[in-house]
């Protein structure tokens, strides 16, 4: 009966702390009314550079603000073809073109994209020089992507540490089965050894999450 019970709180446990995390990030999403995925993101924020530069040379060569993000939308990174079709979707609806942008950054959980369209926004709606301000956001663009590349690279380590911390309970389980049965099988065969396993089961995943956590936390 004790052991019945400590696995039925520990299970509790773990479906507690799982959905907590789960319905906050669906409450986030809900929020914010995200529509993009992280992976869809990611892939939109490599190619942002290119697309302001592109941005930046239809401004150039005489296009308005809204025929460039057109054109862009037509030939463009593929990643970002949907961002600029709801752009000039919105606009087509009889939203200005400062609200369609605005609206846009809305749709996003990281600041990066939100960043170059609340700028747009901004310079456009007060008619300073859209140009100078998109040349920079292309270099900022830049400079964020350098440098989550190198935490990227600084944090593989503590990403390894965490799958070899997963890893060596049950490799030392196993290993200790195959030298010598004899003294592991008490183990399952007690009631306290099998509450101190249930409880180590538990400590282990949440020991996982929270380095999985640190490792992978978006910092830009």
């Amino acid at each position: 009966m004790i052991i019945v019970d400590v696995s039925i709180a520990i299970i509790a446990g773990v479906a507690t702390f799982v959905g907590f995390f789960l319905i906050g990030s669906g409450f986030s999403k809900h929020r914010n009314h995200i529509i993009f995925s992280n992976s869809a993101i990611r892939k939109m924020e490599k190619g942002l550079p290119e697309s302001l530069e592109a941005l930046s040379s239809g401004l150039k060569a005489g296009f308005s603000l809204q025929q460039a993000i057109g054109e862009i939308s037509k030939s463009s990174n593929v990643s970002l073809i949907p961002l600029y079709s709801l752009i000039i979707n919105r606009i087509k609806a009889g939203f200005a073109i400062e609200e369609a942008l605005e609206w846009s950054a809305g749709l996003f959980a990281r600041p990066q994209i939100p960043l170059a369209l609340h700028s747009m926004a901004n310079a456009h709606r007060s008619g300073t020089n859209l140009i100078e301000s998109l040349d920079l956001l292309v270099k900022v663009a830049r400079d964020r992507e350098t440098l989550r590349k190198k935490m990227e690279t600084m944090s593989a380590q503590g990403r390894m540490q965490g799958i070899v911390l997963s890893i060596v309970p049950l490799l030392f389980i196993v290993g200790l089965f195959v030298i010598s049965p004899e003294s592991l099988l008490p183990v399952f065969q007690n009631k306290t050894g099998k509450t101190l396993l249930a409880i180590s089961f538990l400590l282990q995943i949440m020991g996982a999450f929270v380095i999985r956590q640190l490792v992978n936390k978006e910092f830009l």
